[in-house]
């Protein structure tokens, strides 16, 4: 349950502009703007997934958890960091490449988004594998629930505020708390 509301907190500012009747194709822009940050969140999965079985067995180890934290904090930060640069010079080429010229407007909320990602990447699915790893689960799905209620809040706010950027300030941020 807890990973279907970490889930759920990259679709309820969709979810949210329908509700609040934005128009339809400034949400297409923006669920466009959402497919390559919310994608690239496979890499620290993936990265996290292969030392699962190491983490679990250090599991009574606080030492080696606290250096294994800090050096994938380390190691993704600076890799997202970078993506997220990278992105700000080449974001609306690459939307208008894959995309085509009708959605280029994507790219400033996807750079917003990205900003958001260097979070996820070296705070949020670190932490939360490492959470599962020693047997506390209960405790991201907590977060997680607590994440989605103030992502709901915030959305709700800053959709009415700053419409689609909004949104994605929002989900940024929640990204980052």
């Amino acid at each position: 349950l807890g990973s279907v509301a970490s889930q759920s907190l990259y679709q309820l500012d969709t979810i949210l502009m329908g509700v609040l009747k934005l128009d339809k194709n400034l949400i297409a822009i923006y669920k466009n703007a959402t497919i390559i940050p919310f994608t690239i969140l496979f890499i620290p999965s993936v990265i996290m997934t292969t030392d699962f079985v190491l983490i679990s067995k250090n599991y009574n180890n606080k030492k080696f958890l606290v250096e294994y934290r800090n050096k994938m904090l380390k190691f993704l930060f600076l890799l997202s960091t970078v993506g997220t640069i990278v992105s700000f010079f080449v974001s609306e080429k690459l939307i208008v490449l894959l995309y085509g010229k009708q959605y280029a407007d994507s790219a400033s909320i996807m750079n917003i988004l990205m900003i958001g990602i260097i979070a996820a990447f070296s705070l949020r699915t670190p932490n939360g594998n490492i959470l599962a790893a020693v047997g506390m689960s209960k405790w991201n799905a907590i977060l997680s629930y607590g994440s989605v209620a103030i992502n709901i809040i915030m959305n709700y706010f800053f959709i009415r505020i700053y419409g689609v950027y909004g949104a994605a300030i929002a989900t940024s941020l929640v990204m980052w708390i």
